[in-house]
């Protein structure tokens, strides 16, 4: 019995410990750059055009299959039906 309620004191006093491990865990570095190109999003696809991106570049189209790998560097340009980007973001 003794070790049930030393088990049950741990859990408690470790529970409020781990949730907030979480909470401090920092957001990830934008090493695709990608804060660089939010102002384009609402713009027409044809914006890109023009630009010569240092990463890898994706461009995610409607219907599209994509891998679910992650790779930090790489910029994903979501774009919608009507060739408008929707989101741009790490991965």
């Amino acid at each position: 019995m003794r070790k049930a309620s030393i088990l049950v004191t741990a859990v408690f006093v470790c529970l409020p410990l781990i949730g907030n491990a979480s909470a401090k865990v920092p957001p990830p570095p934008d090493l695709c750059q990608a804060s660089t190109f939010q102002h384009f999003v609402g713009s027409d696809v044809k914006v890109l055009e023009n630009i010569e991106f240092t990463e890898p570049v994706r461009r995610i189209t409607p219907d599209m299959f994509v891998t679910m790998d992650f790779l930090p560097n790489r910029l994903n340009i979501k774009i919608n039906k009507n060739d408008v980007i929707t989101m741009v973001y790490c991965g």
